[in-house]
């Protein structure tokens, strides 16, 4: 994602061509990064999910559940 911002950057002339720090380096030995995506849920999954979340088992800050109810919510397919 990074890449493709630096690279809207660079067409946009924010940022001059061959700027880009995320474009990997030619001789780079480093294996490249396998994404394993996961299988999405049904809607009618969705309010268990959100209590789950509410229920806060992982102990987590409420900035981090609030934040992740709200990705959530604005990424559901309808």
């Amino acid at each position: 994602m990074l890449r493709q911002t630096f690279n809207l950057s660079i067409n946009k002339r924010w940022m001059r061509k061959g700027s880009n720090p995320a474009d990997k380096l030619t001789r780079d030995d480093s294996p490249e990064s396998s994404s394993k995506h996961h299988p999405s849920i049904y809607w009618k999954e969705v309010p268990s999910l959100l209590t789950e979340i509410e229920l806060n088992k992982l102990n987590a800050e409420v900035q981090a559940m609030i934040s992740t109810k709200l990705l959530f919510m604005t990424l559901l397919e309808l």
